[in-house]
């Protein structure tokens, strides 16, 4: 049985709080994790496990951190219509208190393979929170508040970045037991957020499960483009036989192959200026400020409505900010000055304000991608599009990850791989312009859709 999300304008209801604090405990956790793993491989840095994994080592990080989606992404989507999303976010939550104490023991006694085998789990973990998290904001708020919603959820998960990452690198300079101790204590507040949410009824509970990674997702991607318009599309051109579903996801997950590379590239600085653990957390910190900011700054611009009209601006800004920070990144021959006698403390802040530029203009491009996803996603099937969406930013991130590791194993430059970051987000707005009515037509769907499904969706 259906359940249908909240009739009133209501944003802040009982189980978008409880949401926002599972899910802000998590991302934490994840990311604390993440840029102590990165800090202590990372080339260069000095720490326990320094160039262990070789140049470009902390892409192994982010590969730990996709791959796991790219499996579990299909089957966490079809569980999350299948069953109440409740109680699998609680299932997850309860999984991810053992998997942090295995973490901290690895890392309390320096050995890197359980660290990163229990990181694994980790990633796993938050794979299968994934679709649940993100289906479930419909059911918790109402249709109008969808733009707001997003950002909020947006803003809140990049303020859990910006301390988990922060704070990473502090503990990580204090001792590796403060770590430990605090990602376990995070994990349990983390499960408490779930006992707020109320009860949900399973979406649609003849959803059959696959076990073929990527199958349905890949199904489902295809079928966006051909899957019946909604009515308010068809109102706006009835001669238009192509659902704008997969130009838009398309379009949001093309924005993390650039993201992934940059979080790559800013562990780095710590050799480049030589600079402290903290000092290269905050740096990471900064940045998901100002992109939570944005985010923010874009759910509420939007109001009730999903305004296509910003992802233009967003595009830009990020393709300028990045390609200045390939000018404006020190070249190798002057990182290995810099490590001598330290960066000076205006080469410093000036990446971190082109970083913050660039962070500030990401909002406006992903909350209307994001929310038009959840919004004009067929009611029955919406966490298997979200699914889907995932799948398809985190096939681009593992490859992003990849090509990463190659380039600084062939001894690129970090300016060369900014240069194409830059280069990926100038190229995202040749679509923008060259399907600018589709995307016309995408802001008006999702209103009168809750009937219209896919066919066969569930088999």
């Amino acid at each position: 049985m259906n359940q249908p999300p909240p009739k009133n304008n209501e944003l802040w209801t009982r189980g978008f709080l409880g949401l926002q604090v599972a899910q802000i405990m998590g991302a934490f956790n994840d990311n604390i994790v993440k840029i102590v793993l990165m800090l202590l491989i990372v080339a260069g840095s000095g720490n326990i496990w320094a160039g262990e994994l070789g140049p470009g080592g902390q892409s192994y990080v982010s590969l730990i951190m996709t791959i796991p989606f790219l499996i579990l992404l299909d089957f966490a989507g079809r569980c999350a219509d299948r069953f109440s999303k409740r109680r699998i976010v609680f299932w997850v939550k309860v999984s991810e208190i053992p998997i942090s104490v295995l973490i901290g023991i690895g890392l309390v006694t320096g050995n890197l393979w359980l660290t990163l085998a229990a990181y694994t789990l980790l990633m796993m973990e938050s794979a299968l929170f994934n679709p649940s998290k993100y289906g479930m904001i419909r059911e918790v708020i109402s249709t109008r508040e969808l733009s707001r919603g997003n950002g909020l959820m947006n803003m809140t998960t990049n303020v859990a970045i910006i301390f988990g990452t922060a704070v990473g690198g502090w503990l990580l300079e204090w001792h590796s037991w403060a770590v430990s101790i605090v990602i376990v204590l995070v994990a349990i507040a983390g499960l408490f957020g779930v006992f707020i949410i109320p009860p949900l009824k399973a979406i649609k509970p003849t959803t059959k499960l696959t076990p073929w990674p990527a199958y349905s997702s890949i199904r489902t991607l295809l079928r966006m483009r051909v899957a019946h318009p909604v009515a308010a599309h068809q109102q706006i051109n009835s001669k238009h036989t192509n659902h704008p579903m997969l130009l838009v996801t398309f379009l949001w997950a093309w924005f993390w192959f650039s993201a992934l590379m940059i979080t790559l590239i800013v562990p780095e600085y710590k050799g480049i200026l030589n600079i402290s653990d903290a000092s290269s957390g905050f740096m990471m910190a900064y940045l998901g400020i100002c992109i939570g900011v944005s985010c923010a700054v874009a759910g509420y611009i939007s109001g009730g409505r999903v305004r296509m009209s910003l992802i233009p601006i967003g595009a830009i800004g990020l393709s300028l900010f990045i390609f200045l920070l390939a000018i404006f990144t020190p070249n190798q021959s002057h990182a290995t000055a810099a490590a001598v006698e330290g960066a000076s403390s205006s080469e410093y802040w000036m990446i971190v304000l082109l970083l913050c530029l660039a962070g500030l203009s990401a909002g406006f491009y992903i909350v209307p991608l994001q929310a038009l996803i959840q919004q004009a996603a067929p009611h029955g099937v919406r966490a298997q599009y979200v699914a889907s969406a995932n799948f398809l930013s985190y096939a681009l991130m593992t490859i992003s990850a990849g090509i990463f590791l190659l380039m600084r194993g062939l001894g690129v430059s970090i300016s060369w791989i900014y240069a194409l970051c830059a280069l990926s987000a100038g190229i995202s707005i040749i679509p923008l312009i060259l399907f600018r009515k589709s995307l016309a037509v995408a802001e008006h769907c999702g209103i009168t859709q809750n009937e219209v499904g896919l066919a066969n969706s569930d088999e």
